[in-house]
């Protein structure tokens, strides 16, 4: 049972990157390119603002540690799967990093129901989504395909990042498990 108000300003911010990232795309669907610009980067900075504003204000919350990885999982499933439409990501990213998302979350929902508590974020983690969110700002606006495999140096790096942020989140579900 997750603890603790729901109704924060943080998770209010957390909620709030869906919506941008939404706004974002249909802009750059739609051609009003600043704004798209604009909005994804406060879609991508809400995910630094929520917890930043969550240790100022002493409001950090289980319901936090829930809200703000999946507002994250959810923005890069529709940036991705938007992104793969307009042609500017391969498929079998989007697939890949939907994939991780539903093994991490999975792997989480064990850790809560084993231990009690919701798990933290991890350093990786948190790399591979600021690796992943600049990687999609870049192809939104910049797009580059190159020959292998339809991604860029910096693309692979993220998919780097993504391998090693789930490897880390294994290992960890597996040590407490052995507890």
């Amino acid at each position: 049972m997750v603890r603790g108000p729901f109704v924060t300003l943080p998770n209010l911010i957390s909620l709030a990157r869906v919506p941008l990232a939404c706004g974002a795309i249909a802009c750059v669907v739609l051609g009003p390119r600043l704004a798209a610009q604009i909005l994804m980067l406060a879609a991508f900075a809400t995910d630094a603002l929520d917890g930043a504003v969550a240790r100022l204000t002493n409001t950090t919350s289980e319901w936090g540690r829930i809200l703000d990885p999946m507002a994250d999982k959810l923005v890069f499933a529709v940036l991705g799967g938007s992104l793969a439409w307009l042609g500017r990501l391969p498929w079998w990213l989007v697939m890949l990093i939907v994939g991780r998302d539903l093994l991490v979350t999975v792997f989480g929902l064990l850790h809560m129901g084993r231990i009690g508590e919701v798990p933290s974020s991890k350093t990786l983690g948190r790399l591979s989504t600021v690796l992943l969110a600049t990687f999609m700002f870049v192809q939104t606006f910049w797009p580059s395909a190159t020959p292998w495999l339809g991604l860029s140096p910096l693309g692979w790096l993220a998919v780097a990042a993504l391998a090693l942020s789930t490897g880390d989140y294994a290992l960890h579900y597996l040590e407490h498990r052995r507890r």
